[in-house]
This record gives C-alpha cells, sequence and structure tokens, in this order.
C-alpha cells in the first residue's frame, strides 16, 4: 500500500508539472505621463532629455523619452524598448509566472490511478469473504477496476482458507486478540492459552501459546 500511495503522488506531481501555455505577450500602455528631470536618458537614443520632453510610467517606472521623434519610435514598437523595465520574478511587485495547467491525458491518468486503488480495495475484500485470493485480486481490481470487480462478482465462492476463516464478514474489524473458548465441562469462556477452566477448574489444551511462555522461551 505504501508503493501504491508513492505511486499516486508521483502521477499528480507529474500532471502539475505538465505542459503550460506559452506566456503572453507583455503590453506596455503608454498612458500616464509626468515632468521630466534634467539627466534623464531617452529610452529610444540613449541621450540626456530636458524638462520639456516626456517621461511616461510604465508600471511604477520611469520611461523618459523625447518629444520629437523619439517618441513616435516608442510608440511604433513599445514592447522592444520596455522589454528591460519588465519585471521578472514575484520580488518587488513582479509578475509572476502564468499557473500552468493539466492536461487531458495526465487528468485521465489521475482518475484511473484514483479509480485503480478504489476498486482494488473493494476487490481484495470481496475476494477475501468469498474464499478467493485477496492479493490476486487486489491487483485485478487495480488494473481493470470496474471490469475486475464485475468478474469476480460472476465467479462462484471458492473454499474459505485460513485467512478467510480469520476474517469476519462484512466491513467489520478484524480482532487482534484471540476469541475465547468454552470449557468442554462447564461452559465457561476460558483464554486459548488456558490450561485449566477459571471456573471449574478442568484441565484444558491450550490452542495456542500464552505470553508468559513465550516470554520464558529460550529463544527470546
Amino acid at each position: 500500500m505504501k508503493a501504491l500511495r508513492i505511486l499516486s503522488l508521483a502521477v499528480f506531481a507529474m500532471a502539475a508539472w505538465s505542459q503550460t501555455p506559452p506566456e503572453q505577450q507583455w503590453t506596455p500602455a503608454l498612458k500616464d505621463e509626468v515632468r521630466g528631470k534634467e539627466g534623464e536618458v531617452c529610452l529610444a537614443c540613449r541621450k540626456p532629455i530636458t524638462a520639456a520632453d516626456k517621461v511616461y510610467l510604465v508600471e511604477g517606472q520611469r520611461v523618459p523619452v523625447h518629444r520629437a521623434n523619439c517618441d513616435d519610435v516608442l510608440r511604433a514598437d513599445p514592447t522592444r524598448y520596455l522589454a528591460s523595465l519588465k519585471p521578472r520574478g514575484g520580488l518587488f511587485g513582479g509578475e509572476t509566472a502564468p499557473p500552468g495547467t493539466v492536461s487531458d491525458a495526465w487528468l485521465l491518468l489521475g482518475l484511473y490511478v484514483i479509480l485503480g486503488l478504489c476498486f482494488a480495495a473493494v476487490c481484495a475484500h470481496r475476494a477475501l469473504d468469498q474464499g478467493h485470493s485477496p492479493y490476486l485480486w487486489f491487483f485485478v481490481g487495480l488494473l481493470l477496476n470496474a471490469p475486475g470487480y464485475l468478474v469476480l462478482l460472476a465467479r462462484p465462492p471458492g473454499p474459505r482458507n485460513r485467512l478467510a476463516a480469520e476474517a469476519p464478514a462484512g466491513l467489520a474489524k478484524i480482532p487482534v486478540t484471540f476469541a475465547p473458548r468454552p470449557c468442554p465441562m462447564c461452559g465457561a469462556s476460558n483464554h486459548p492459552s488456558a490450561q485449566e477452566c477459571l471456573e471449574c477448574g478442568a484441565p484444558l489444551r491450550p490452542a495456542v501459546n500464552s505470553e508468559v511462555s513465550r516470554l520464558r522461551s529460550p529463544l527470546n
């Protein structure tokens, strides 16, 4: 089960890193205009401007440009000249990368894995109740999903093995302790490892080894 959980996590991780759409073209807007300052350099011709020239505000950054031909050149191809001003990351208010999208193939693969895990558990439980191998039908449900479960429902019950005999029917929890056994003389309930009845004192044949005898064993 641990390996299956790792597999499902790997599938969703691969889906998260699947194909992403191409980055949209950045189209700056040259609308907001402020007063220019002496010493600023024109972005188009790389020469100083005067206070009479233009300065645009593009996403909080100053874009100085001469009012004559440089302004027309900048407006003709703003992306070319303003590319150096484009924020490259999420720091200091920059733009973040566009979120990725999950392709249909990865989505279907993820749904297949989830359904496989669900039907694997259902098939294993059903096989255990019907006397079939739960390990075999676990992988059948994992690979075939609903068709595998339908095939299991169509099969006749098989011989109940030791594992199926110890497991309770339905969705009840499998006990971790041994069930008590009745005394053949008085019918009182006793632990399966008891050597004599607690009520009448009749000798009993232990069905399992007690924890005390295991601790006293020379193998421990």
